[in-house]
């Protein structure tokens, strides 16, 4: 906890001795953005580099946590965006703008396809019985809808990371539930994305 302190308040410091510094050039200083991975590699790295280009003297900081690590960052004031996906309960202090919503994947290994690799979608109802690896922030929403359409889950990984769920599937241990742009970002060719 102190460490993550410390390191807070040496970048709020060495945030404004630049921005600081920078002030007499005109549009310029830092621009502080909190993420969460799968928030932020959908639409970030084409946005940032359009705001660049727009901005070139303006620096960006890029901090990446969980949704309770971006409102951490929010309420310490050392980030001035927070960029997050639902579900979330968001307090009145802040104001929020919705993004595009995306499309829900699954990542397994070809030979945990339960379509053997015939069709390239994916019904839910096709994983009843499956071992499912699943952010935290989703399991809620999940289990409720594979509950609608007739059967609990068989959730055997909870993470805050999709990159650690994908590991794991693709060491066999289950199917992945993630985001569509999973597929662009951790291409692999022994995974199979429906």
């Amino acid at each position: 906890l102190l460490k993550e302190r410390a390191e807070q308040i040496i970048n709020l410091t060495d945030g404004t001795i630049k921005e600081l510094k920078e002030i007499d050039k005109g549009v310029s200083g830092t621009l502080s953005i909190g993420a969460i991975t799968t928030s932020g590699a959908a639409f970030l790295p084409a946005t940032i580099s359009a705001f660049h280009n727009m901005y070139p003297d303006v620096n960006v900081q890029i901090w990446e946590g969980d949704v309770g690590k971006v409102f951490e960052l929010l309420d310490n004031r050392v980030i001035e965006i927070g960029i997050i996906r639902e579900p979330f309960e968001l307090l009145p202090t802040y104001a929020s703008a919705k993004l595009p919503s995306e499309q829900i994947f699954t990542a397994m290994r070809r030979d945990r396809d339960p379509s053997s690799g015939v069709s390239a979608d994916l019904y839910l109802r096709e994983l009843e019985n499956t071992p499912i690896l699943i952010l935290r922030r989703w399991k809620g929403m999940f289990i409720r809808w594979c509950e609608q359409v007739g059967f609990v889950p068989q959730i055997c990984c909870e993470s805050d990371s999709i990159v650690f769920n994908i590991l794991l599937a693709k060491a066999g241990m289950g199917v992945a539930i993630v985001p569509k742009y999973t597929q662009s970002v951790m291409s692999d060719p022994t995974l199979v994305y429906k």
